[in-house]
């Protein structure tokens, strides 16, 4: 008859008081005995403190998103309850409408269930009376849910580490530098993206503290410069070392002593031709044409103010995106009180070098870090990270128009990665080496190292840029069984391809080929497919249906849709359907042959 909580035995009936640190002991043991982890999923409890209505709502989203129930701290009798669902408003400028956002949740100190508007529910912590007597852990805004992430490999090392992964003839390796002492190590990366042994280790001198790979007609070199803010590192000290085959580090081709202040840097090719931007604190951009044997080149950008306001490039961080016509800059400065955001457009006219602006915006406080990943000439992610101080949180965008003017699309993913450090020492940023790599397997990776801590870890990504979460796994949801029926009308066949995509609230699959071993979508026909899924997405709102429009008779009437879960045998099961009696033909109708579809749930 006692519960345990955090560590605290309470008789039930007693009054007790349970601290945010309490209750979050007490749910990571109810997760590490009731969960069971498998080999690549890593549980974690996680908390969140303090913030603004709109970034607690943000925070509930995730946590729902994933499938996962928040405990929130209200002061509405000074308890804890559990939010199971939340219908979030928007403004017209995408911004959360705060004021119209509802949320579900459970008040088990009651014994009931409630469905009322965010701000009512005031999630804004416990009495002053409370915080008088106890002098608790309290924070306003304080919730708790479960992190659950697809990690590939996790370690601890050793601190100081900085690193980059570079590509040479097929194979992946990590190249290791302490900044503080010139230790070099580098490793092969594996198939899988998990990191190998070593293969060489290096003493070099102390104060790198930029590391760049780049390629040049075909071969890799190793750029790298002395640039930090210890006074006996900032002597602007360049080296170029050509790599190996073997993805050791070859000798020294290239020298350059230049004064201290360059700071953010980063290689690219355009027309064949390869560049560096090298940035400084005081808002000088210079961009220089490498030569064909790696070595520097010319200055062909001179820029004494990067952006129209010239502390913004005093920069947290640049990237930079490669197109056909055209290479996109993008570059963040954290002031403290905000973050500017910039992009500019680096292209040739007339056999001249010009950089014009793009964007620039304002972020809230506390982005640090930022990497870009291309996958293709139409897909392309960018993911920033926030400071320790800020939750660590990471979030993921698309990069629409690669084509146009690359600017930055959607919200795509959110992931909090916080990590633990010594007390009293809170470093200005937590990850701070972060790098999109796709394994030689095909699948996508993330890559983060904390310097601070020698915390690493390889993330597994979906290839649609965002987190694997590995969430609600379920040994009965195997598939989707999707049927299909044409109208027994004239010409209702087809004979083009056609695909589906199931979207949700807040999600949405990957688009299918409905292709059997029969042949599909005959005048009359019914085709049953079944899709294999590897998560539970949920309740289908609707689907979106296409063809092809391929070969000699591509125009098709589909007359309904049925969609039913995969579930074991007696067990019952949800299902959606739609009586549909639509053309999806260019010659035909309303000549769409593209539909998005609401289905009713039976």
């Amino acid at each position: 008859n006692k519960l345990l909580l955090g560590g605290i035995f309470f008789n039930p009936g007693d009054d007790y008081f349970t601290t945010p640190a309490q209750e979050a002991v007490g749910l990571d043991k109810l997760v590490l005995k009731n969960l069971k982890q498998r080999k690549t999923v890593e549980n974690n409890i996680i908390r969140h403190n303090k913030g603004t209505n709109t970034s607690v709502i943000e925070k509930i989203r995730h946590h729902l998103r994933r499938a996962m129930p928040v405990v929130a701290l209200i002061n509405d009798g000074n308890h804890w309850v559990t939010i199971v669902g939340m219908s979030c408003k928007y403004k017209t400028n995408g911004d959360i409408d705060v004021a119209n956002t509802n949320i579900a949740y459970l008040d088990l100190t009651r014994g009931e269930e409630h469905y009322v508007s965010f701000t009512s529910l005031e999630i804004l912590g416990w009495s002053s009376y409370w915080g008088k007597k106890y002098a608790s852990s309290y924070v306003s805004g304080t919730v708790i849910s479960l992190k659950s992430d697809s990690v590939l490999c996790s370690d601890k090392w050793t601190s100081g580490w900085n690193s980059k992964i570079f590509e040479i003839n097929g194979k992946q390796y990590l190249f290791l530098l302490k900044y503080k002492n010139g230790t070099v190590h580098i490793h092969k990366i594996k198939a899988d993206g998990s990191i190998g042994s070593n293969i060489a280790k290096y003493d070099w001198s102390k104060g790198w503290s930029n590391i760049n790979f780049y390629k040049v007609k075909g071969k890799t070199y190793l750029f790298l410069m002395k640039a930090g803010t210890s006074d006996d590192y900032t002597n602007g000290l360049v080296h170029i070392n050509k790599v190996n085959d073997d993805g050791t580090i070859g000798k020294v081709i290239d020298k350059h002593d230049w004064r201290a202040g360059w700071k953010k840097i980063e290689f690219f090719t355009l027309k064949n031709n390869t560049y560096v931007i090298l940035n400084r604190d005081n808002g000088v951009v210079n961009i220089r044409k490498m030569k064909s044997d790696g070595t520097l080149g010319d200055i062909v950008v001179d820029q004494k103010e990067f952006l129209k306001n010239k502390a913004s490039i005093v920069g947290t961080d640049i990237q930079v995106l490669e197109t056909d016509n055209a290479v996109y800059i993008y570059g963040i400065n954290d002031t403290g009180k905000k973050t500017i955001y910039s992009q500019y457009k680096f292209y040739l006219k007339n056999n001249k070098f010009k950089l014009e602006p793009v964007e620039e915006k304002t972020w809230s406080a506390g982005w640090v870090r930022l990497n870009i990943f291309k996958d293709s000439d139409k897909k392309s992610f960018l993911i920033i990270s926030k400071a320790v101080s800020r939750n660590g949180v990471m979030h993921v965008h698309e990069i629409n128009n690669l084509k146009n003017d690359a600017k930055i699309g959607k919200l795509i993913d959110e992931n909090y990665f916080r990590n633990s450090f010594a007390m009293g020492i809170v470093p200005t940023e937590q990850w701070s080496n972060i790098q999109y790599f796709k394994a030689r397997n095909g699948k996508l990776k993330l890559f983060l190292l904390d310097k601070y801590s020698g915390r690493v870890r390889v993330v597994n990504m979906k290839n649609s840029g965002s987190f694997e979460d590995g969430l609600v796994p379920s040994k009965q949801l195997k598939h989707y069984q999707i049927e299909m029926n044409t109208s027994d009308i004239k010409k209702a066949g087809t004979s083009a391809k056609v695909f589906i995509t199931l979207k949700g609230d807040n999600w949405k699959s990957p688009e299918y080929h409905i292709d059997t071993i029969c042949d599909d979508f005959e005048r009359g026909s019914k085709t049953i497919q079944n899709i294999p899924v590897s998560k539970y997405f949920g309740d289908i709102k609707s689907v979106v249906i296409r063809h092809d429009n391929s070969k000699s008779k591509p125009g098709w009437h589909l007359r309904s849709i049925y969609i039913k879960e995969g579930t074991k045998q007696g067990e019952k099961a949800n299902a959606w359907s739609k009586r549909v009696n639509k053309w999806f033909a260019k010659t035909t109708g309303d000549k769409k042959i593209k539909r998005e579809i609401t289905l009713d749930k039976k």
